[in-house]
Formats: structure tokens, sequence, C-alpha cells
């Protein structure tokens, strides 16, 4: 596309030049055979050599002439050649000392004749100055060298106008479509996903992980293709079918049933230096209301005091319908007083075993205990005491196993 643009502006610019070339001159005729010469509609055409010596010949004429097969067209100071050639002889200008014509001895400054005959032919009479042979007026027809000049100086600022508006033009044009073209998110080339290695990737798009806002939350479906978030339900609550809901599930509280069983495990040594009841922290659930529990205990003790003993006790929601509660405490390893086997019928009260046979040695206690509760619901937790001024502890490893019955 270039090089078309170009070749245009070189045509277009060189009109004027081809034009100008076209000059007419006034009519006349050969002043040997009579033909008419010198302009566009002429039969002939002008010999521009014979013309610089002053004769009107047409082409024809003066090259015959000029061979010498035309006698009656004299041709003053111009010598013919021959058939070979060469200058005739009978042409050839007398010689003027030393050695004759032709004949070149010596030294070029010896030869006396030659430059005679050269410095005879400087004069502007004999063949016509260089001017009037090779006029740029004639040749070309332009009246001065001016026009040339200014013909030039507006071919060159043709050319690099349009040499501008190439650069400017179809740099911006080739900067656009690059720019469009990195731009582009549709795919231009047509790259597959076999192309870049996902041929095997299917195009899903993923969940986000914004949808989920809290432990225990549940994600869903409200309708194909539609994914929502259902909320942590409350403790104890299990998840059902429900298709009146907009995922059709909803968290529920049993009503009815078989048995559901949990066990806890407490995770690190708790210990008591008070005859008040402390928490046995992580042996603890939170009871259903209105629902009943089977509640058994695993308690591995110890007491820095030989007479100091142990008590265990619960707390629990306010209001039960029944509590009762059975700890099996010894005080040796084969020895169970009579205040060992303690019972309680409220939250937070319980006699204590009277001793240990063996400090900071491993006893366990056993609990048995019934929970048939209300209509409310808070945690369960098992507590424990010292007897007396000592420190009991209960250790890690200690089991909570309770068991909802209906």
């Amino acid at each position: 596309m270039l090089t078309t643009i170009v070749l245009l502006v070189l045509a277009l610019c060189f009109v004027p030049i081809i034009t100008a070339q076209a000059g007419i001159q006034s009519d006349t005729v050969c002043q040997n055979c009579g033909m008419p010469i010198g302009n566009a509609t002429s039969d002939g055409v002008t010999s521009k050599l014979a013309a610089s010596l002053g004769m009107e010949l047409c082409m024809k004429c003066w090259l015959s002439a000029f061979y010498g097969s035309v006698e009656s067209v004299a041709l003053p100071n111009i010598a013919r050649l021959g058939e070979d050639g060469k200058v005739l002889p009978e042409q050839l200008p007398a010689g003027q000392g030393g050695a004759a014509w032709g004949d070149i001895t010596g030294t070029l400054a010896a030869q006396t004749d030659l430059q005679g005959a050269l410095n005879a032919k400087e004069s502007a009479g004999a063949v016509g100055t260089h001017e009037s042979l090779y006029n740029h007026a004639n040749i070309h027809s332009h009246s001065n060298i001016t026009i040339l000049s200014a013909t030039q100086e507006a071919l060159t600022t043709a050319l690099k106008t349009s040499y501008d508006w190439l650069v400017t033009n179809i740099t911006s044009l080739w900067k656009t479509a690059v720019d469009n073209h990195i731009a582009s998110t549709s795919n231009p080339h047509s790259v597959t996903n076999a192309q870049v290695g996902l041929a095997n990737v299917t195009n899903d798009a993923q969940i986000a992980k914004s949808l989920v806002d809290a432990k225990g939350d549940v994600v869903a479906a409200t309708a194909d293709n539609t994914p929502a978030r259902l909320g942590v339900g409350s403790d104890g609550q299990v998840l059902s079918v429900d298709s009146t809901q907009p995922t059709g599930l909803k968290w529920s509280t049993p009503t009815s049933g078989g048995e559901s069983e949990a066990v806890v495990v407490l995770t690190s040594d708790r210990t008591n230096a008070t005859t008040s009841f402390a928490d046995i922290t992580d042996l603890t659930f939170t009871p259903l209301g209105g629902k009943t529990y089977i509640i058994e205990a695993w308690l591995v003790f110890q007491s820095n005091t030989a007479g100091c003993g142990i008590k265990f006790s619960a707390n629990g929601p306010a209001s039960p319908t029944a509590y009762v509660m059975n700890a099996q405490v010894p005080i040796g390893l084969t020895l169970y007083a009579s205040d060992s086997n303690m019972a309680s019928r409220a939250y937070n009260t319980g006699t204590a075993s009277a001793s240990v046979d063996a400090i900071n040695s491993n006893l366990l206690a056993t609990i048995d205990c019934v929970l048939v509760n209300g209509a409310n619901s808070s945690p369960f937790t098992l507590r424990f005491g010292a007897e007396t001024t000592g420190t009991v502890k209960v250790l890690a490893g200690s089991t909570l196993r309770y068991r909802q019955v209906n």
C-alpha cells in the first residue's frame, strides 16, 4: 500500500515537468528538401545540431549531408566521414610544419600543426558554442533554471508531506489496531481449552466463600444451579427435610424416636482447693427442653492430703422435672466407707468421702444420673470440691457419657 501511494505522488508531481518539455516552435521547412519541420503537426523532425549551425534541416537531410551523401548541402567547418567512418583525407587541414597531419611523432608539445588545428576549432563560429548545442531551453523547454528548481522543490515538499502523512497515519492506525487487539477479550485467535491444557476442566462457576458466614453453616440449593446458605442450628437439633423451606431443609428438635448418645472427655486436669463446688470444665452438654437423659461419668481423681476426701455434684437447666445423682467414691483401692456412696436430688449438693488411702494417687469415682428436663435448655456440667482443707484434682481423660432416651 505504501509503495502504491508513493508512486502516485511521484506521478502527480512529475506532470508539470513532462508537460513543460512539449514546447512548440514556429513552423518552418527543411532548406534542402522543403519538408515542414519544427512542430507537433509537422512530418519532419528538425536537427538541433543543424540549427546550432544556423541551418534549417530535417534530420534525414542532416544525416545525409553529414555522411556525405548529399552534396548540395554545404556544412561549414564540418568534416565528412568516409565509408570507413574516418574523416576524408581531403578535408584535413594542411600541415603547418613538423610532421605531416596524421603522423604524430615526438612529444605532444612538438605537434604544432595539431595544436593549431585545435586552436582553430575553439571558435564559436566554427561549430557553435556548448550553449548553442545543448541549450537547456531547447532540450527541456524550460525558460530558466528557476522553473526547474521550483519544480524540484515542489516535488521534494510533496514527497516529504506524503511521507510524513504515511508515518503519522499508518503509525497511528497500527498502534490503534495493536491496542485494540491487546484489549480484546473475545479470544481473537480462537484459542481452545485443549491448546492451553484445560481440555478436562469444565467451565463451571465456583461457589464463593462469602456465601457462608458462621461455623456450622450449610450450603444447600434453592433451585437448579442455585446454591444458598442454611444457617447453623442449635445444639441438639438435627437437619431434616422440609419441602416448604426455601432450601428444602431445616434444623429441628427431635420429638420422639430412638436413643442418641454422645461422649465428652476432659482435656486437662482440674484442681480445687476449696470446699465449694467448681465446674469440671469440658464435662458438659446442653440438654433439650422436655427431654430425658441418662448420664454416666468415670472420674479419675487425687487428693494431696490423706485426711481430705472429695465430693461431686452437678449444675443444669433450671426447674428440671426430675434430677437424681448417685456417686460411688472409694477411699482406697478396695475400701469404701459408709459415706462413700453419695446421693443427691438437687444441683450443687452432696456429701464428701472422708479420706484417701494414699496422697496424690489415682482413684476412680463413678457417677450415675437421670435428668428429666423441663422446658428450659441450658448446659449441664459436672462439679467437684474438697471435703476439708486440702487440694483435690480431677485428671485429664475423665469421661462423661449421656444419652437422650425420648
